[in-house]
């Protein structure tokens, strides 16, 4: 029967199993953004993405300082100062700052086009108003963990955490 009961408890074991999955594919993804995505045709693949975010999302101020973070970031990590390890340690909010970027240009992008007075335009411009507004200046704070470096991560000696 695996997981199958009538209190409902082995739901929440189900559930809870997913979370190291989701962990591990985020890690995997951010390792792949840094160490491959990112320096792909010399940085001009996402350069080319951000040229895009910026022409079109020119009256979204939060949008546009999302997007130079990410610019930044990228240049740092693609940079002689960010060993391997510093791109690593800022690969996580690298990734969370570009997803966000995305999310808020395509949203951005799907407002513009709901004009009419319907239910779901309205709630197309609430939604997209809603994720520009709070969502995308919460990404922009990433810049500095981002940039941190790695250095922090090996304060702690492996025999203290053995003990």
């Amino acid at each position: 029967m695996g997981f199958v009961e009538e209190t409902g408890a082995a739901q929440h074991y189900r559930d809870i199993r997913i979370a190291p999955i989701y962990e591990g594919t985020n890690g995997i993804q951010a390792a792949d953004l840094v160490n491959r995505k990112l320096s792909m045709q010399g940085g001009e693949v996402l350069a080319g993405l951000l040229s895009e975010i910026r022409a079109e999302a020119a009256e979204e101020t939060a949008l546009l300082r999302l997007t130079d973070a990410v610019e930044r970031v990228s240049r740092w990590m693609l940079g002689n100062e960010a060993t391997p390890e510093d791109r690593l340690a800022g690969s996580y909010p690298l990734t969370t700052m570009l997803a966000v970027a995305t999310a808020g240009w395509l949203m951005a992008r799907q407002a513009k086009l709901a004009t009419g007075d319907t239910p779901f335009d309205r709630l197309k411009t609430a939604s997209a108003r809603f994720f520009l507004d709070r969502i995308v200046p919460e990404a922009a704070g990433l810049e500095a963990s981002a940039t941190a470096g790695a250095a922090s991560l090996y304060t702690v000696d492996i025999d203290a955490l053995a003990a």
